[in-house]
C-alpha cells in the first residue's frame, strides 16, 4: 500500500465536499441517505445512492429479495440482522385471553414489523399499505406504548421473510393478558380488553379509529425510525 501524500492527506483533513484533486470520489454519509461526490473531466458530480447499491457495489454481488410472501411490503438488512415489513388487511382476528373466553374482534389494518428479535405492531385506517398513511396505536394488549411487543417468556423467531409469518401467528395467536392494556383506547384508557369487550357485545362491524391514539409520525416515518435510528461510525 502506497504512502499518503502531503497533499492527499491535506484534501482528506479539509471539509467536505472536497476539491477532488488528489481524492479521485467520496462517499457523503448523510441523515438516512448516502451521497457521492466525484469528479469527470473538470465536473464536479453529486448523487444519492442507496446503501444496497452501494453494498452491491463494493461486493460484487447482486442483491434480491427473491419472491416475497404474501403482505411483506419491504424488508432490509442492518445492525441487528434482517428486518421485515408486513401488513395484514382489515380482517376478524380471534383474540385468546387467559382469563376469559375468546373474543372474535374486528380489527383495522395491521403494520406487523420484525428487526432481528424484536417485533413491532401499528394500525393504520386504510384498506391497503401505504406509507404516509396515518399511524395509530395497536388495540391490543402487551404492546409498549413504542409498538414494541412483548412476548413474556416465548422467544419469537429470528426475524427474516421466510419467518415472519411464524412471528406474526405467534403472537396474534398467543394468550394475552393484561400487561400494557392501558393507553389504547379513548373511551377506555385503562383497559383495552374492555373496549374490545364493548365491541362484540355491539357486534359491530369495524373497529371505530376514532377511539384509538394516533402517533405524531406518518407510517414511513415511524418505520425508519425504528429501522435507522441514527448512523453510529
Amino acid at each position: 500500500m502506497e504512502a499518503l501524500t502531503g497533499q492527499t492527506l491535506a484534501e482528506i483533513l479539509s471539509t467536505a465536499p472536497r476539491p477532488l484533486n488528489e481524492i479521485k470520489g467520496e462517499l457523503l454519509f448523510l441523515p438516512g441517505q448516502l451521497l457521492l461526490h466525484w469528479m469527470e473531466k473538470g465536473v464536479h458530480h453529486y448523487k444519492l445512492v442507496s446503501s444496497n447499491s452501494v453494498k452491491a457495489a463494493f461486493s460484487h454481488e447482486p442483491i434480491d429479495s427473491g419472491w416475497l410472501k404474501t403482505g411483506i411490503v419491504r424488508w432490509g438488512i442492518g445492525k441487528s440482522g434482517n428486518w421485515v415489513v408486513k401488513f395484514v388487511p382489515p380482517s376478524r382476528h380471534t383474540l385468546s385471553f387467559q382469563d376469559s373466553n375468546s373474543l372474535s374482534i374486528p380489527l383495522p389494518g395491521l403494520v406487523f414489523l420484525g428487526y432481528g428479535f424484536q417485533y413491532y405492531i401499528f394500525c393504520i385506517s386504510e384498506s391497503s399499505f401505504n406509507p404516509e398513511a396515518e399511524v395509530f396505536t395497536a388495540p391490543l394488549p402487551n404492546v409498549y406504548p413504542d409498538g414494541r411487543i412483548c412476548f413474556g417468556s416465548t422467544v419469537p423467531p429470528a426475524c427474516t421473510p421466510e419467518e415472519i409469518d411464524s412471528a406474526w401467528k405467534m403472537f396474534i395467536t398467543s394468550n394475552f393478558n393484561s400487561h400494557l392494556g392501558s393507553g389504547k383506547s379513548k373511551a377506555y384508557p385503562d383497559d383495552i380488553k374492555a373496549k374490545l369487550s364493548q365491541i362484540v357485545t355491539k357486534k359491530l362491524k369495524h373497529y371505530p379509529i376514532k377511539d384509538l391514539n394516533q402517533y405524531r409520525s406518518n407510517l414511513e416515518q415511524v418505520i425508519e425510525q425504528i429501522i435507522y435510528p441514527r448512523y453510529s461510525w
